[in-house]
């Protein structure tokens, strides 16, 4: 399996072969990552990207109906809309991420049964921490990836009702975080279901 970096984003362990050929490993699952296709179980942001050091990334998320992505331009529109307003690095155009999300979802439906759905992911950070690499980087990670909607776990909430609660945390305010964008900084979130 050849390794190698895209020239608009970081270092993907690539599934790709030099002639273009797709390779499977493990699951046979494939995501997307900088611009090229790998084996889903080797997707991942470095520990020196903002994404993970700052939480600064901003994400999107689409499912399919029918194996097929549900109003999927809407979202990538948002997604690019997004990283262009709050200044993020912007690699990829709309018409990139759409049809890198089609055939990731085509590719990866056939590894799940027709009655299952697909959760699509789609993320892309603010690149590289400058003090981790010593200077300035154009490093970035753009990446797709797909799940299975697990409808069963759902289920209990929909046949008997869920029980709320109001905890104590509260959303960023719009002053520090617009919020109509998604971003992956939700740790008041995980703070929020925890008390509840």
């Amino acid at each position: 399996r050849a390794s190698r970096s895209n020239e608009r984003g970081g270092s993907c362990d690539p599934a790709i072969t030099s002639t273009g050929t797709i390779m499977m490993t493990g699951s046979g699952l494939l995501a997307w990552c900088n611009g090229m296709f790998v084996p889903a179980e080797t997707l991942a942001v470095p520990y020196y990207d903002l994404g993970v050091v700052a939480g600064a990334a901003v994400t999107e998320m689409a499912r399919t109906y029918g194996h097929r992505p549900f109003q999927l331009d809407r979202h990538v529109n948002r997604l690019v809309s997004s990283l262009q307003s709050l200044g993020f690095p912007c690699h990829y155009k709309t018409n990139e991420w759409i049809d890198a999300a089609v055939q990731l979802v085509e590719h990866n439906a056939k590894s799940f049964l027709a009655n299952d759905e697909l959760g699509i992911v789609l993320f892309s950070t603010a690149g590289a921490n400058p003090t981790y690499l010593g200077g300035p980087s154009e490093l970035v990670t753009s990446a797709i990836h797909t799940f299975r909607l697990p409808f069963e776990l759902w289920r209990p909430s929909l046949t008997a009702g869920a029980k709320l609660s109001i905890p104590s945390m509260r959303q960023i305010c719009s002053e520090s975080l617009p919020v109509q964008h998604k971003v992956r900084n939700r740790l008041h979130w995980w703070l929020a279901d925890r008390q509840a």
